[in-house]
């Protein structure tokens, strides 16, 4: 499956691709580095605002924006859902089993991946409704990034409170052992 394809529910199959890709792969020298990358890729709220700004004619925003060209906005700002599901699977809960090699205990880490596990279905959804609104009504999305507002910032501010919520725990573990 390509992450950039249509699909009904393109977060879901994004999250499945990412846990796929990475079951082979061992994590012996542990896996906090590897939630921390997908932390620092989540942090685009800023950006998103500037794509949201640009989109709706603001010019100055155009050179403000990363990751893509502006002729590429909506569809690379409509395909955000998708790769932030594929990195909750690959960079996140995929990895970790491999915080073992950071020193956690298997207890610590099962109850880590038990509240990850928890909180997956719902921040897939906020995925696929973020998906559904840029991709339904782009002049409105555009608005709602503008501002700050809208599924896209929610789902985000969801998925970077559960990294955080991992990084603070893994680290608290490490303190304690």
């Amino acid at each position: 499956m390509n992450v950039l394809s249509s699909h009904t529910h393109p977060c879901h199959e994004a999250y499945s691709e990412g846990l796929l890709e990475r079951r082979p792969i061992r994590m012996l020298s542990g896996a906090l580095y590897k939630i921390k990358e997908a932390e620092r890729r989540l942090a685009t709220k800023d950006n998103l605002t500037h794509i949201g700004r640009y989109a709706c004619g603001d010019q100055t925003s155009r050179y403000k924006i990363r990751h893509c060209i502006p002729e590429e906005i909506e569809w690379y700002t409509q395909q955000i859902p998708s790769f932030i599901s594929k990195d909750l699977g690959y960079c996140v809960l995929g990895v970790l089993h491999g915080l073992k090699g950071d020193g956690l205990s298997k207890s610590d880490i099962s109850r880590i991946e038990t509240k990850a596990q928890e909180q997956i279905g719902y921040l897939l959804a906020l995925g696929e409704i973020a998906s559904i609104e840029l991709n339904k009504d782009w002049k409105s999305a555009s608005i709602e990034l503008a501002e700050g507002g809208g599924a896209m910032h929610h789902f985000i501010a969801e998925a970077l409170a559960l990294v955080h919520w991992i990084i603070t725990e893994v680290e608290l573990c490490k303190q304690l052992s």
